[in-house]
């Protein structure tokens, strides 16, 4: 990173702030789900196993995170923070459900 900092132009201007959380940010996603269409695409041909992990950030905030895996690729879909709900089962398969549904529940082998 500091090579390519070192590498810019001298006069580069960094984006403002506002702009690098919300323009770049939007604009980044979109280019990431076009990216990400073929592999989805797969879901349907190939299907897909949802996969989950928990774990705690460095401010010990347990985490659930989700991936979706087929013989093609493994797609990272979301983590969510689970500091305010109680890591039970019922809680945990909620969870899941709504992921397994967000990839499309005649996917999921």
């Amino acid at each position: 990173m500091l090579k390519g900092v070192n590498q810019a132009q001298k006069d580069y201007k960094p984006p403002s702030f506002d702009r690098a959380r919300t323009t770049l940010v939007d604009e980044c996603q979109r280019e990431l789900e076009k990216e990400l269409i073929p592999v989805k695409d797969t879901w349907t041909t190939h299907g897909t196993s949802i996969v989950s992990d928990g774990w705690t950030n460095v401010k010990r905030q347990p985490l659930i995170n989700v991936v979706a895996s087929n013989n093609s690729s493994s797609v990272f879909m979301y983590a969510k923070d689970f500091t305010r709900h109680e890591k039970m089962g019922a809680n945990i398969a909620k969870f899941l459900l709504e992921s397994i549904e967000e990839v499309g529940s005649s996917n999921v082998l």
